[in-house]
């Protein structure tokens, strides 16, 4: 389980949510999140297509995920990872297209979402699923990040073109392979 409470200081605990933001910017996002396959979905995303920004602004810090999708990504795999995403952490996130580009993003304000995922790392070549996020025993979570690694092919790349590539995530390789390996037994 992931307390994201360890993500927001100033949030405000209200039940099973955190509740972040002022009036009309209010957010709830769940505070206890558990591995299944939507978890794992949406990690998987982020470690294919996903960047953090956090930004200082007046004494406060801002955060905003983003994931960058070709434009040639199939929407059904859009909606998929939207809806992972919600089920989640109970956030939602709007699509905004990219002009003169071939890329198109999907945006997520939310400080905790943007801490949490800030433990991944922001770069492609250098992102990785930080220790302890790694649910081996359960199926679920496992066939979910696995799923999203294969759908988004970020950084999933053919293993005969690895050599081919020049920011080749390996730790991304190895994470696909550990999890190739436990999806098949």
């Amino acid at each position: 389980m992931i307390d994201m409470k360890n993500f927001s200081k100033r949030a405000r605990v209200d039940g099973e949510y955190l509740v972040t933001g002022f009036n009309s910017t209010e957010k709830r996002i769940k505070r206890n999140i558990y591995p299944t396959y939507s978890l794992g979905y949406t990690l998987g995303c982020y470690l294919s297509v996903g960047t953090v920004n956090l930004q200082t602004y007046k004494n406060s810090t801002r955060g905003i995920v983003f994931w960058y999708f070709e434009k040639s990504t199939s929407s059904v795999f859009i909606n998929k990872f939207l809806k992972s995403l919600e089920e989640s952490f109970n956030l939602t996130a709007f699509v905004r297209k990219q002009e003169r580009s071939s890329t198109f993003q999907v945006v997520c304000y939310s400080k905790p979402l943007a801490e949490f995922f800030s433990e991944f790392g922001k770069k492609s070549g250098r992102k990785k699923l930080p220790n302890g996020y790694l649910y081996k025993d359960n199926s679920s979570f496992v066939s979910g990040l696995l799923t999203s690694l294969e759908d988004f092919k970020g950084n999933v790349p053919d293993m005969r073109d690895v050599m081919k590539k020049r920011h080749v995530n390996v730790s991304i390789i190895e994470l696909y392979k550990q999890l190739k390996s436990i999806d098949s037994r």
